[in-house]
């Protein structure tokens, strides 16, 4: 074995190896390992330890990039550029340097007039601050949809700080994403985020297609934190481009936000975002790999289902391929399972789409005078009966998503309990029937990608003759059975019929 580490220490100390080379090397090492006469547990325990440093060596022939991108604006939406600024954290300390990072986000909280921490954003109770140094690529009206697709295929600029994804065929891409979504699209900042601004999966997915025909990257991740995020990807993104996904949610059910602070008045995180991070703050980036990350906060995150799609090809690749710059990866930090539970027992995870209501009555709770606590009581009514209004509103699309079945939808084998289920008004159609007839949460969808563009459709027709009002964060779980009603053949008649029915509800509250 002195013969085998000698010759991988020389051919590592060399620098700039090609990878025809390194593939060589590691083949070399793999038979002389397997052929030495040493334990089964130090030979598995050896081989991992080398197969970890010639992926590093691979790594230096390529650049790392990353896009970080949160897609909201407003206080309450604190967690999401909370998430992108933590993100860049992690990436700043393992050495990818700025000109490789690309950040987007309206820049609305640290100098917030709520913020009781001004110039300061955190992501945990008491953590630390993530804002200081995080560059301002793209702040306020430059963080759209258009920029986001032209940034990543590294094309020119004009706003901003111009600074775009140069990627060529050796490099790898890193990619996060923190806001809302809905079925098939993912928002950006502005008073109507779902109607203009919104990113359609069929818009990333050909970006993605064009970058890999190209050749302008070797390996991309990308790790989307919205509701039903699994619905950007599933049945879309291939698997043979070298493009792996992580979402936050399956296709037809919300991500969760975690860490709310009495002292701000906001959740400070989100859940998948804050344990994909917390995961990767104290991982041996050289070691822990993609698969193992994505199996970790999988079980972390038991509000919702963490997908994977595309090319798995490369799941078994370390973290600091895609988080560090190999040679400057930080050393692993000592957080012990104790601090873990203790952060788990304190997130207090809550359904984006109960965001604001959950908010209110978490800031009543924390209320200090009478004149505080009548003011709010006063937001949690008017607030209820903005989801009393929009129940109303939307239950016509509701009512026609459960008069069908699409696909491959067998029948449902508990009745009772999916009856049970829809009258309750917690879930979605179709979180319903995953989870009372077919008995498991699933990333994969039996009926086929979403419309997204039916979808928006009916929410500009609903917000021009009823208002903004009808489209906000828990109007957006409506969503997924307008989707499905878009998926019919005869959609136009189904559509039609239930607009008509919604009208008249917009209209009785405009007369009341």
């Amino acid at each position: 074995h002195g013969g085998v580490h000698t010759s991988l220490s020389h051919a590592l100390a060399s620098g700039r190896i090609q990878k025809m080379r390194l593939a060589a090397a590691l083949l070399v090492v793999v038979v002389a390992l397997a052929s030495a006469p040493v334990s089964e547990a130090l030979n598995a325990a050896l081989m991992h330890k080398h197969i970890a440093a010639l992926r590093h060596g691979m790594a230096e022939d390529g650049k790392l990039w990353a896009l970080l991108v949160a897609g909201s604006n407003g206080w309450d939406n604190y967690r999401h550029q909370a998430d992108i600024c933590h993100a860049y954290q992690i990436l700043h300390k393992n050495g990818v340097p700025d000109e490789n990072i690309v950040v987007m986000m309206y820049d609305d909280i640290a100098s917030n007039i709520q913020n009781k921490n001004k110039g300061q954003i955190i992501n945990e109770p008491n953590g630390p601050d993530v804002y200081a140094g995080v560059p301002k690529d793209y702040t306020r009206a430059d963080v759209t949809p258009a920029n986001f697709l032209k940034i990543l295929q590294g094309q020119p600029m004009t706003a901003g700080s111009k600074k775009v994804i140069k990627s060529g065929p050796n490099d790898r891409i890193f990619v996060v994403f923190a806001d809302h979504g809905a079925p098939g699209l993912i928002a950006f900042p502005t008073w109507d985020y779902i109607i203009s601004q919104a990113l359609h999966s069929k818009q990333l997915l050909s970006a993605l297609s064009s970058m890999y025909q190209k050749k302008q990257y070797e390996k991309m991740t990308l790790y989307i934190e919205a509701c039903e995020s699994g619905s950007m990807f599933d049945g879309l993104l291939p698997n043979n481009t070298q493009v792996y996904a992580v979402t936050a949610a399956s296709p037809f059910e919300s991500s969760y936000a975690c860490y709310y602070d009495k002292h701000l008045g906001v959740y400070l995180g989100d859940c998948f975002s804050n344990h994909w991070m917390e995961d990767t703050d104290k991982a041996d980036l050289q070691t822990e790999t993609l698969q193992q990350q994505w199996q970790t906060i999988r079980e972390d995150t038991n509000t919702s289902v963490v997908c994977q799609y595309g090319d798995l090809s490369f799941v078994n690749d370390n973290l600091a391929t895609f988080m560090s710059v190999p040679s400057k990866a930080a050393k692993p930090s000592s957080a012990s399972a104790k601090a873990k539970k203790q952060r788990k027992a304190r997130a207090n995870p809550v359904n984006t789409r109960d965001i604001v209501l959950a908010t209110l009555q978490r800031r009543l709770e924390n209320a200090e005078t009478e004149q505080e606590k009548a003011d709010i009581q006063q937001q949690i009514k008017t607030e209820e009966s903005s989801r009393a209004f929009l129940d109303k509103v939307y239950a016509p699309f509701v009512l026609a998503a459960l008069q069908t079945r699409l696909g491959d939808d067998p029948p449902c084998n508990d009745t009772h309990c999916y009856d049970e289920c829809i009258h309750a008004a917690m879930l979605t159609p179709e979180q319903c029937y995953w989870q009372c007839c077919i008995g498991q949460r699933s990333c994969v969808s039996a009926v086929p990608p979403p419309d997204s563009y039916c979808v928006t459709s009916v929410w500009r027709k609903l917000v021009g003759s009823c208002g903004l009002h009808v489209l906000n964060d828990y109007s957006m779980k409506f969503g997924t059975p307008i989707a499905r009603v878009c998926a019919l053949d005869n959609r136009k008649e189904v559509l039609d019929a239930a607009m008509h029915k919604a009208l008249e509800v917009c209209a009785q509250n405009t007369q009341a």
